[in-house]
């Protein structure tokens, strides 16, 4: 039986319990450097954060939980009892250490073995289920922000559907007062982010699978094992010379033992910056200067989720009018997830490009409260300034 629920009773919030929230900043243990993405989860929960640039994270449980886990790829897992935790406390991640990488030697080619590690998770990640998530995304024109938009989403993930039915709980948006005309239109006619397929995108692995089809890249995959015996698989992706495009080099690491994807980290190749091509679309000319791509997933148990997805691109567009460089920054986390077949109101879902037309649409100040990726201190002057 399917279970009915109304909206907004899918993600009852945890303020209307007795809640506690703790407040921090994670560091390197030899560099003293902050370090972001560290994913900040309650033990044995689905309540989580991540940490921002500059290393803090807020996170808000329920009054009685014990324990908070901190992982990061790159360091060791660590856990922190909440009892010790007072203020901001300051928390240090000691790194994994791991030795020099070692190429695998695979009874495959490595393209293929990477098919079958994305094959692996999204098999893992097919599944009925909301992710109760926080959506944000920044814009500048010409190295200037120009606007804002964040909110607490919920997608609806269909399972051997893959896609997903986005509704919206609150959300606030800003652009300054006066801004040019064309510049807006030129903005909005961007086609790089659909907050619609925020999740679907990284979910889905859609991306990398195209990026595996192309043919147009050579693989090659290592290993890494640490000093406390855990070892992960590094897919190093590598454009092939001979393509003169502008093409993307990264890697995919993943658990050697499951076959689930930890991480991707995608980003433009610079030896094929060169490549770069203006393209005709509509009524502008747009060059795809630059591009950068990171999700990371958490397995737990038998829960395998996405936590995290990054996206950085910058765009050159061209009229009569102007010749802006537009920078695009977004940034969707997990903040929790629930599983099942819920039929909900189809007429509440939400149907637009991005979250601008909804204006200031909250009802409590949810970036005080939420388990959201807080504001860095330039972010949040930057955001003032908008207001």
């Amino acid at each position: 039986m399917h279970k009915i629920l109304t909206f907004f009773l899918l993600f009852p919030l945890i303020t209307f319990a007795q809640t506690k929230t703790y407040n921090g900043v994670i560091k390197d243990m030899t560099t003293n450097e902050p370090i972001p993405s560290v994913s900040v989860t309650l033990l044995n929960s689905n309540i989580g954060t991540i940490t921002n640039e500059e290393g803090n994270f807020r996170i808000t449980v329920p009054e009685d939980s014990k324990t908070l886990n901190l992982s990061h790829l790159s360091y060791k897992p660590y856990t922190i009892e909440l009892e010790k935790m007072a203020g901001t406390s300051e928390l240090f991640l000691e790194p994994s250490a791991f030795d020099l990488e070692e190429v695998m030697i695979l009874d495959k080619p490595a393209d293929k073995v990477l098919a079958d590690v994305i094959a692996a998770s999204k098999n893992k990640l097919d599944k009925s289920l909301v992710l109760h998530t926080y959506y944000r995304e920044f814009g500048k024109v010409n190295g200037i922000f120009n606007n804002f938009s964040d909110g607490l989403l919920d997608y609806y993930i269909k399972k051997k559907n893959g896609s997903a039915d986005l509704f919206v709980k609150q959300s606030r948006a800003y652009q300054p007062k006066e801004i040019d005309e064309e510049q807006k239109s030129a903005y909005e006619a961007i086609p790089v982010f659909d907050v619609r397929d925020a999740v679907s995108n990284a979910y889905n692995l859609k991306r990398l699978s195209k990026l595996l089809d192309t043919k147009k890249y050579d693989f090659e995959i290592k290993t890494k094992s640490g000093k406390n015996g855990q070892t992960i698989a590094v897919a190093i992706i590598t454009p092939k010379a001979e393509i003169k495009e502008a093409l993307l080099e990264g890697t995919v690491s993943y658990d050697l033992k499951t076959k689930l994807i930890l991480e991707i980290d995608l980003k433009r190749a610079p030896g094929h910056q060169q490549y770069i091509k203006e393209m005709n679309l509509l009524l502008f000319r747009v060059t795809f200067l630059d591009e950068y791509r990171k999700s990371s997933f958490k397995i737990e148990g038998n829960q395998y989720i996405m936590m995290y997805n990054q996206n950085r691109v910058t765009i050159r567009i061209k009229t009569k009018k102007i010749n802006d460089t537009f920078e695009l920054y977004s940034d969707i986390m997990t903040m929790d997830y629930k599983e099942g077949i819920f039929e909900l109101d189809k007429k509440q879902r939400y149907k637009e490009k991005n979250l601008f037309p909804l204006g200031k649409n909250y009802t409590s100040e949810y970036w005080k409260t939420d388990n959201i990726i807080l504001l860095t201190n330039e972010e949040d002057k930057v955001l003032k300034t908008l207001k």
